[in-house]
């Protein structure tokens, strides 16, 4: 609850009532002092809080998460960045899924059997056909099963997955390494060049 405080007016020199307030609604507010709320914290209305940056404006404000719980990539410094592009779906990509970009900018399941669809990334979420996809082009990822930790990790045979094992000549129509197991569901991805000759 609001409290009222006494202080001395600098122009009169007379005592004058000063409000608390929890939150605050803007301009209105100015000269109050502020109060914890009920919780014991100061509520971001008090603060100069931003979501997203990228303007002179914006200096000095408090950074603040975004409706997904993370920092805006715009309040980050300059050459730091998400290493991803938003692109459609031309088919249904499960969470995790390795994908390649096709010859019209669309998203599809990697495979180690089609040199057309060499692995780029991979995707984070499960994404319908035709929906915006976002593509990682490195990084961290899991959701996987059965990988050696330490070991390179390939491409698979089967649409989307990785695997532990050496491609095989008459399985495989190429070799991609596409990173480095670090547990047994979990790659550091760094995606390599093919080799054609198994």
């Amino acid at each position: 609850m609001p409290k009222d405080i006494l202080s001395r007016d600098t122009s009169s020199g007379r005592q004058k009532v000063v409000k608390s307030v929890t939150t605050s609604a803007g301009a209105g507010d100015a000269g109050k002092l502020p109060e914890l709320d009920a919780s014991g914290k100061v509520d971001k209305t008090l603060l100069p809080t931003v979501v997203t940056g990228g303007t002179a404006s914006q200096a000095a404000k408090v950074p603040e998460l975004n409706g997904s719980g993370k920092l805006d990539v715009s309040l980050m410094p300059n050459g730091v960045a998400v290493n991803s592009v938003i692109v459609v779906a031309a088919e249904a990509l499960a969470a995790n899924d390795i994908v390649s970009l096709d010859n019209t900018g669309k998203a599809v399941k990697a495979v180690s059997t089609s040199t057309a669809k060499t692995a780029m990334g991979f995707v984070k979420a499960a994404v319908a056909a035709s929906a915006n996809a976002e593509v990682f082009f490195g990084g961290i990822n899991g959701g996987y099963t059965g990988l050696t930790p330490g070991a390179d990790v390939f491409l698979s045979n089967t649409a989307g997955l990785p695997k532990s094992t050496t491609p095989v000549a008459g399985t495989d129509t190429y070799s991609q390494v596409i990173g480095t197991a670090l547990t047994a569901n979990t790659i550091l991805f760094e995606i390599g060049t093919l080799v054609t000759e198994l």
